[in-house]
């Protein structure tokens, strides 16, 4: 009964009452696994190393094993010659056994990671549901478990506790139990937010130099891992926290920030951005790239059936509404460049074909690739066309076309092709989609060729295209690169040629063509 109520003091935040009730439960029951937790909680956070380990080495269970590692890398063999009850030597003006006690056998610096786990201990205890929101945003495009991403990702809890703001409560709550020392860093560490940074030096296993794109500000972080994982000229979501000796280290884990996202992840900073919003940005730069046409609305086949009472009056009709087309009885249904949108593709000489129309029988038909569109081409026809019946209106998706795909190999079996080239497993092959769709692929790999020599690119050592050109370091990896470009390009059939990057463009937006 005295535990139970020292969780609802410690529910409340009530830290001292919840301290006082559970030494209540130790006395009623010193084997309590409840009890014994919550005195390696409070021996945990005051920095009373080889107490804490003792308690949580008598749970005996895999959840607090990592804490233990972190215990046994800050303790150290020497024994402190000062009582426990004696001024801490430190200067707080608190009791030894208040303040160093079990700590002081190691720098600050020694003890980060022991910090960091305090605030994310205690987020565990009041948080959890929160933490395991944030996680299922972040796993919506990951084929982890909520349980596995908030193990292996710290941005979620990170997140919470800054963005959040839950680790100025921590601090409110628990800060009064941290060594003095400790108790200053974090103070320090509640007034960081999150930035992105651009990485401009890297010195392997060592450190690296970033560059906060926010404000300008220059920072040296002790870093290992990321030294190898990372370029000059990557993007970092981070949050550099300094240490006990004027020095930096990431906590909360490196969150690459693709090029194409940049502004998107300064435009969320700069607002203030929540830790559920920020952590959905970061699970869309992992999204399945999605198929847009050019009025930027997402892919979808339409294709809408109405009864016509007179199709040769019909027929009329459409020819003064619509762009005639190729075979009789067809049109085109081609924007006009009244919108910024079309008249962008027209200054540049082209035309945006929207839909199109044919006549069968007694019977239009309206193909479009977008529910917007549709719905615009319906709304014309209505306007026009006074005596057509709405008959039907079918959408596929392209996740729908896949799965008719699908279902017909099972069914009839597979097409084999002369062609030795197959697309991917659960993959559209491009070559067999609809002229509209074709169409709307060359256009976006028009857009990324252009796109393309302005991007960092790891085999060009971060560098873009563009870049290494005039870098006499890089300039032979850039003529490798699309040399090898062009030898994979030659292996392809025509139709994959169509549809796929063109080498020979890209030297030419290079100012390389012969």
């Amino acid at each position: 009964a005295a535990w139970v109520i020292a969780q609802a003091q410690a529910r409340q935040g009530h830290t001292a009452q919840f301290e006082e009730w559970v030494d209540t439960a130790h006395g009623e029951d010193p084997h309590h696994p409840g009890v014994i937790y919550d005195q390696a909680y409070f021996a945990f956070d005051r920095g009373e190393a080889r107490k804490a380990k003792s308690f949580l080495e008598q749970l005996d269970v895999a959840g607090v094993r990592h804490d233990i590692a972190i215990l046994d890398a800050v303790l150290a063999p020497a024994t402190p010659k000062v009582g426990r009850n004696d001024p801490c030597p430190c200067g707080s003006g608190r009791k030894y056994k208040q303040c160093h006690l079990g700590v002081d056998e190691t720098g600050l610096d020694d003890r980060l990671t022991w910090l960091y786990r305090k605030a994310n201990w205690w987020l565990g205890f009041h948080h959890r549901d929160e933490v395991e929101a944030v996680a299922s945003i972040r796993g919506r495009h990951s084929p982890l478990s909520t349980a596995q991403l908030v193990a292996t990702d710290p941005l979620i809890a990170d997140a919470v506790l800054t963005e959040g703001g839950r680790f100025a409560e921590w601090l409110d709550e628990r800060g009064a139990l941290l060594p003095g020392d400790e108790a200053m860093l974090a103070g320090q560490w509640a007034l960081i937010g999150r930035s992105v940074f651009e990485v401009t030096d890297i010195r392997l296993d060592e450190a690296m130099t970033l560059r906060d794109v926010r404000t300008g500000d220059i920072v040296d972080v002790d870093e290992r891992s990321g030294t190898h994982d990372l370029g000059v000229g990557s993007y970092l979501l981070a949050r550099p926290l300094p240490t006990g000796s004027d020095r930096f280290q990431f906590f909360g884990g490196l969150t690459r920030v693709p090029d194409h996202a940049l502004d998107g992840f300064i435009e969320a900073l700069d607002n203030d951005a929540s830790a559920h919003e920020l952590v959905a940005l970061v699970a869309d730069t992992e999204a399945p790239p999605s198929l847009t046409n050019r009025d930027g609305a997402e892919t979808v086949f339409c294709e809408t059936t109405w009864l016509l009472a007179d199709p040769e009056a019909a027929a009329a009709v459409l020819d003064t509404t619509f762009e005639p087309g190729e075979e009789p009885g067809s049109w085109h249904w081609v924007a006009q460049a009244d919108d910024e949108a079309s008249a962008a593709v027209a200054a540049a000489g082209g035309r945006t074909l929207r839909g199109s129309l044919r006549v069968e029988d007694d019977r239009l038909v309206a193909t479009t690739n977008s529910v917007e569109r549709n719905e615009q081409l319906t709304g014309l026809i209505a306007e026009s066309v006074a005596d057509a019946t709405l008959v039907e209106s079918l959408q596929s998706s392209l996740d729908d076309v896949q799965a008719d795909r699908d279902y017909e190999a099972a069914v009839f079996g597979a097409n084999d092709a002369e062609d030795d080239e197959v697309a991917l497993p659960g993959m559209l092959d491009p070559t067999d989609a609809p002229e509209e769709i074709r169409a709307v692929l060359r256009k976006q790999m028009d857009a990324y060729e252009e796109a393309w020599v302005d991007e960092s690119i790891p085999a060009l050592g971060g560098a873009t295209p563009r870049e290494a050109l005039e870098d006499p370091t890089r300039r032979d990896d850039l003529f490798r690169l699309l040399d090898q470009m062009e030898h994979e390009d030659a292996s392809l059939s025509e139709e994959r040629r169509a549809l796929g990057m063109r080498p020979a463009r890209l030297r030419e937006l290079l100012g390389l063509e012969e």
